[in-house]
């Protein structure tokens, strides 16, 4: 069954336009899609509403794909946003990345196209759930207090201004293998979660989400994936890290190389017996052909002898 998606292209090309459309159809997609070229094109565009992705050329004859990338993200709705360009270049493409652009494609490889969206669209489905939790957080008390701890990842509170600790949940003194009273309280040197992935919070703000490694409570460390966003919670500037164990990854990853370096040893050894094997053939035929050129000559002499009259 077909997936329906809203799609706004921002492209100065009719046909590349048309060739983007037919490749999300080709990837089973239902494609309501409206091309815009100008700023005012793309805001009216935005203020209908209902639109669920931009795609996106980086320059455009009356605008440009960093201009549209702006008025989308000023829109204020979470509308992944992808580039799809002929030329682009590495260092646009980082500075894209920064301004908040989901991904990049280039047109000569659109292959990628449908993956990126679905994975984008996944991505946006799960931060607006995210919002919505943290929205229902503020609802009351009570209600964030059943939230955080109804949480399958580890959760910490974390004041942004003094990266005081503020509350943990119950998956969170699993995952470090402390009580909730050792996991409060003000930052030190012998734990911080944060602290682990190098970033100093009141240096500047901290990534969304990274991957480290964090010590647990017996001295042993646990790899895991956190993901933190900016909540309002009473005056204060508040974090809410999220932190999920990704041991059982990491061993699965791990496995993976292992399996794949014992393959390639394998295929290794196979080829080197395959050409020894070939090297003794190449002798054997060598030795055969000349026997056989030797029997040649012997046969070719006793027919030469044959001939000669008696004297």
């Amino acid at each position: 069954m077909s997936k329906s998606l809203h799609v706004i292209v921002v492209e100065d090309s009719e046909n590349d336009a048309l060739l983007l459309q037919h490749e999300l159809r080709r990837g089973g997609y239902t494609v309501v899609a409206q091309r815009v070229e100008t700023a005012d094109e793309l805001t009216a565009l935005l203020a209908e509403g209902g639109w669920e992705l931009v795609l996106s050329d980086f320059s455009l004859p009356h605008f440009s794909g960093e201009e549209a990338l702006k008025i989308v993200r000023a829109h204020g709705r979470d509308i992944p946003f992808i580039y799809v360009s002929g030329v682009m270049g590495e260092e646009n493409a980082v500075a894209a990345m920064k301004a908040g652009a989901q991904d990049y494609v280039m047109k000569g490889k659109l292959a990628r196209l449908v993956p990126a969206i679905e994975r984008e669209l996944r991505d946006a489905i799960e931060r607006r759930r995210h919002r919505e939790a943290e929205a229902q957080a503020r609802l009351s008390e009570n209600k964030y207090r059943h939230l955080f701890q109804s949480m399958s990842d580890a959760a910490l509170l974390v004041a942004a201004d003094t990266e005081e600790i503020l509350d943990a949940n119950v998956q969170a003194e699993v995952l470090f293998g402390r009580p909730r009273p050792e996991l409060l309280g003000p930052p030190s040197a012998e734990f911080h979660p944060l602290r682990a992935a190098g970033a100093t919070l009141p240096a500047g703000p901290i990534p969304e989400s990274w991957e480290c490694v964090v010590a647990r409570g017996d001295g042993s460390t646990v790899p895991v994936h956190v993901r933190v966003s900016r909540i309002a919670l009473g005056d204060s500037p508040v974090l809410l890290a999220l932190f999920r164990d990704i041991g059982d990854r990491k061993r699965a990853e791990e496995e993976l190389r292992r399996l794949t370096v014992e393959l390639e040893e394998r295929v290794r050894q196979r080829t080197l017996e395959l050409e020894a094997k070939n090297r003794e053939l190449e002798r054997i035929n060598r030795a055969f052909v000349g026997r056989e050129l030797r029997m040649i000559e012997l046969k070719r002499l006793i027919r030469q002898e044959s001939a000669t009259p008696a004297q």
